[in-house]
C-alpha cells in the first residue's frame, strides 16, 4: 500500500512548511494515507519566528487538519514546542 511519509529532523521553517503543505494536499487528493515521523530539538529562547515563517507553518497546519486521509504520528526521539503541534494535528 502506498503511504506518504513526512519527516522532520530540525525545526520546520518556511520552505519546509510550504513543501509539507503541498505534499499533504497532493496525498489528500490521491487518497494516500500519511505517516509523520517527528524529531526536533528544543528551540533556543532568543530565537524569534518571523511572520512569514508563522504564516507558512499555518498553511501546513491547515493542510494537515483538512486532509481526509488516515494520519499516523510517530515521535522518533524527541519533539519540542510547536513542532509537536505542527505535526500532530489530527
Amino acid at each position: 500500500m502506498m503511504v506518504g511519509i513526512i519527516v522532520n529532523a530540525e525545526d520546520i521553517m518556511s520552505a519546509e512548511a510550504l513543501k509539507g503543505a503541498h505534499f499533504v494536499n497532493q496525498c489528500n487528493r490521491r487518497r494516500i494515507p500519511l505517516i509523520f515521523l517527528q524529531n526536533s530539538s528544543p528551540v533556543k529562547e532568543n530565537v524569534l519566528m518571523s511572520s512569514t515563517v508563522a504564516c507558512d507553518r499555518s498553511k501546513m497546519v491547515s493542510a494537515i487538519a483538512t486532509a481526509n486521509v488516515p494520519k499516523i504520528s510517530i515521535t522518533v526521539s524527541a519533539c519540542y514546542d510547536d513542532d509537536l503541534l505542527l505535526m500532530v494535528i489530527l
